[in-house]
């Protein structure tokens, strides 16, 4: 078990960070970045994000302003260097995009297919 495993397990049950320092052998500041929680990443289709962009009428760094990243990675989203991103980061992005976190997402489905033999 990591060491962010087991300071979200202690937290969980409801010890107090101190004593999670002392247990672990780590800083309280460090106790307090290994126990919260983090958002899962989810998949972003860079195409589906720029064509968002562009019908709201945002340049990247308005986007950017709108939202919590920075507008290097809305330029990494948009041209694929980066094609995984937090949850909380994406529906930050379809916030201030005015849609839905899902429609920024990959399409089911959306891969290319082999021809049937």
């Amino acid at each position: 078990m990591s060491t962010r495993e087991q300071a979200q397990a202690l937290a969980a049950e409801g010890v107090p960070h101190a004593e999670i320092a002392r247990l672990l052998r780590v800083s309280r500041a460090r106790v307090y970045q290994l126990a919260r929680p983090v958002s899962p990443l989810v998949p972003v289709d860079g195409r589906r994000l720029r064509r968002a962009r562009e019908r709201a009428g945002l340049s990247q760094e308005a986007l950017a302003a709108r939202s919590l990243v920075t507008v290097r990675t809305v330029a990494r989203l948009e041209t694929g260097a980066i094609a995984r991103l937090r949850r909380a980061r994406l529906e930050s992005l379809a916030v201030a995009l005015g849609v839905e976190g899902r429609d920024l997402s990959p399409r089911q489905g959306s891969g290319t297919r082999r021809p049937s033999p």
